[in-house]
């Protein structure tokens, strides 16, 4: 329902903040039962198709903020800025009606009063005008956190809400993977393997896909769903998932900066932690490879298998092997290409980039892409 009236409903306050959503001609939303209304394949989809590209309806800056309600002010500068159509495409999305809080409309209430915001007619809202408006903007809010996308690594350049990328549903065995392009400024989705005509495009609202069944569900309890993919009702699955889990932790305790300034002599906490990492980076090369087959195995070929190939990369650099050092930066390029395309110009520094990476290890090769003698200096990231 649509609770915006013409009393409260602001002229435009500056250009334009979004063009139309760009899904290609090979999508439509439907209604999927269940799940409310979801993406379709209109048309067989090839792995590596962008299957989407679109601009954020409404945007937020980057907030270092952990309380959403931090982000109100922000919300409701930029909610002023729409025009009543872009309202419109924001109201039709779905919302967790728990997001809805009286804390939070009064917040709301008290924004509109100290911004003396007026309507059409140029009166300061109050009495029944302003509560009107609180009511409207405060479920216009819920739907923004309940639909938002962070733009960037932990929302780096800010959050938003991408309408039609608001209809997709979610699975914890996704067929397309999203990013954000701050070059491009744009949200692109690409199929990570082949879809086929009349199936529902999915992708994963969690943060990682190595969590077990009961983390991924305390996640999506955000969203107000319980998830009943395959992952999510198949034990065996879930068997691997928990072993996914443990090598993800095993690697990330491996990797951490203060493992490295521990001293097992002398440390209790270095003794205790030692049995749950790796020993030796051939020790963290095998769980690597170990976690790189599981995600595989299941499908999971976005940029969790992406971030693995590159750890199976710098530890057989680390042991001396470039040429396996090389054959893992180009599955990781594959897989790269395959979530997020070929423009990566933002992923240049530090190499965070595949292509970056490997053209380091071609020079440190000297060109040969062998594995002969390593030439020039080099760099672990």
């Amino acid at each position: 329902m649509v609770l915006a009236c013409s009393a409260i409903e602001f002229e435009a306050m500056g250009p334009r903040s979004a063009a139309l959503d760009q899904g290609h001609g090979m999508t439509e939303i439907r209604s999927t039962g269940s799940m409310g209304n979801g993406l379709f394949a209109t048309k067989h989809i090839p792995r590596a198709t962008q299957v989407l590209d679109e601009v954020p309806v409404l945007a937020i800056p980057a907030s270092s903020e952990l309380d959403p309600d931090d982000d109100i002010p922000a919300f409701c500068t930029a909610l002023q800025h729409l025009f009543r159509t872009e309202w419109k495409r924001l109201d039709d999305l779905h919302c967790n009606t728990a997001l809805i809080t009286p804390a939070r409309r009064a917040t709301i209430r008290q924004w509109y009063k100290d911004k003396g915001i007026t309507d059409n007619n140029g009166d300061t809202l109050k009495g029944k005008k302003l509560q009107d408006a609180a009511k409207a903007t405060t479920k216009r809010f819920a739907i923004f956190l309940t639909n938002r996308v962070q733009m960037g690594a932990q929302g780096l350049y800010g959050s938003g809400v991408f309408p039609l990328y608001s209809r997709i549903n979610h699975s914890c065995v996704p067929n397309v993977h999203n990013a954000y392009n701050p070059g491009t400024q744009r949200l692109t989705l690409y199929s990570i393997r082949d879809i086929g005509a009349g199936e529902q495009i999915t992708t994963s609202y969690i943060s990682s896909a190595c969590r077990t069944r009961q983390q991924r569900r305390e996640e999506t309890e955000n969203w107000g769903f319980v998830c009943s993919c395959l992952a999510c009702t198949d034990t065996s699955i879930d068997l691997l998932r928990q072993r996914m889990f443990e090598l993800d932790q095993r690697l990330a305790a491996y990797e951490s900066p203060w493992q490295r300034r521990m001293d097992l002599r002398t440390s209790p906490l270095a003794r205790m932690l030692a049995p749950a990492m790796p020993s030796s980076v051939k020790g963290a090369l095998q769980d690597a490879e170990q976690l790189a087959e599981l995600l595989k195995r299941q499908g999971l070929e976005g940029m969790e298998l992406c971030k693995t190939y590159r750890e199976c990369s710098k530890y057989s650099l680390k042991l001396g092997s470039t040429e396996k050092a090389m054959y893992y930066a180009r599955k990781e390029l594959d897989i790269e290409r395959c979530c997020i395309g070929t423009e990566t110009a933002h992923l240049q520094k530090d190499m965070e980039g595949a292509e970056y990476w490997l053209a380091h290890l071609e020079h440190l090769c000297g060109g040969t892409g062998n594995s002969g003698e390593v030439k020039g200096e080099l760099i672990i990231v």
